[in-house]
């Protein structure tokens, strides 16, 4: 009875180890990891400066190509950030969300296939 006590509290503990997104320390990571899963992210160029005052939410960003689709990945500081951003960035086209990135491209098949293997969510429009 006591082994069976035990799995069970270990099937629990590792089930919550997978509690959602992971957290991507920045871009290239992000990319690494969707390129762990068979998405290549071609041509990677990433950036910590941005002219506009609506990258301000952004502390990193990751440009790069997905077959034939632009694919942005954008870091954030913390989830209230990312929240705000994809307030306004889902209105522009399809994203993932992670837990302190999201994954923006004009293919909504690369951005289910990154929502699937990174465990990201995609939005709802409102």
């Amino acid at each position: 009875m006591r082994m069976w006590v035990l799995g069970f509290c270990l099937v629990l503990t590792l089930g919550a180890c997978d509690s959602g997104p992971e957290t991507f320390d920045n871009a290239q990571a992000v990319a690494d990891a969707m390129e762990d899963e068979g998405i290549e992210c071609e041509d990677l160029e990433t950036t910590t400066e941005f002219s506009s005052e609506e990258d301000s939410l952004v502390t990193e960003r990751g440009l790069c190509r997905v077959d034939d689709s632009t694919v942005v990945i954008s870091m954030f500081e913390s989830a209230e950030d990312r929240d705000d951003w994809v307030a306004v960035g889902k209105l522009f086209g399809g994203v993932a969300v992670g837990a302190n990135w999201v994954v923006s491209a004009e293919s909504e098949d690369v951005i289910q296939d990154v929502v699937d293997s990174l465990d990201g969510t995609i939005p709802e429009k409102e």
